[in-house]
């Protein structure tokens, strides 16, 4: 385990940054186009893959990674003529957690198949990069969020009318569908 220990913090330090990042990108440019460039996430791993661990995709699929690019650029065409410097800025915030987040894909395969290793189970594996981002978040709401409670938390609440029986009802309910 230890061998994997700093590879498997590096993922899941990525994977952190990239869906942080990603929810900043939809905030900017809105759920249609944030579907669309999200959608290239297959793309960025299959050419990460490639590059980076080496694997190589036949001609079909290459072909089907050109056909999921030009569908994507078909269905993004109208939504990047709407107004406003957000829509741009926001499409190359997402596009970079995208990229960030396909990373995860191919570093993990490369963990997974490293031959001067012993190999670590995929589902410990995720169990491990789990409990990590889990770990981050930790530290982020111990160190900013609950300082910052009353503003961040009771007054937002408070002011959309909103309380707390319905977010923890929610809450538990987001938790089964995860689970």
């Amino acid at each position: 385990m230890k061998d994997f220990k700093w590879q498997v913090i590096v993922v899941s330090i990525v994977d952190v940054t990239a869906s942080t990042i990603v929810i900043f990108g939809q905030l900017w440019v809105g759920s249609a186009m944030y579907t669309i460039v999200y959608s290239s996430v297959p793309i960025w791993a299959a050419i990460g893959s490639r590059v980076l661990v080496g694997r190589k995709l036949s001609q079909q699929q290459w072909l089907y990674i050109g056909t999921v690019v030009a569908g994507l650029g078909i269905s993004g065409v109208d939504a990047l003529n709407q107004p406003g410097d957000r829509i741009v800025m926001g499409s190359l915030v997402t596009l970079l957690g995208t990229i960030l987040h396909s990373c995860t894909y191919f570093l993990a395969e490369a963990v997974l198949r490293r031959p001067d290793q012993r190999a670590l189970h995929p589902q410990r594996y995720c169990g491990l990069v789990g409990l990590f981002d889990v770990l981050w978040l930790l530290i982020y709401i111990v160190v900013y969020t609950v300082p910052r409670w009353q503003e961040l938390v009771i007054d937002p609440v408070t002011a959309a009318g909103s309380h707390w029986s319905a977010i923890w009802a929610l809450y538990i309910v987001l938790m089964l569908v995860d689970a």
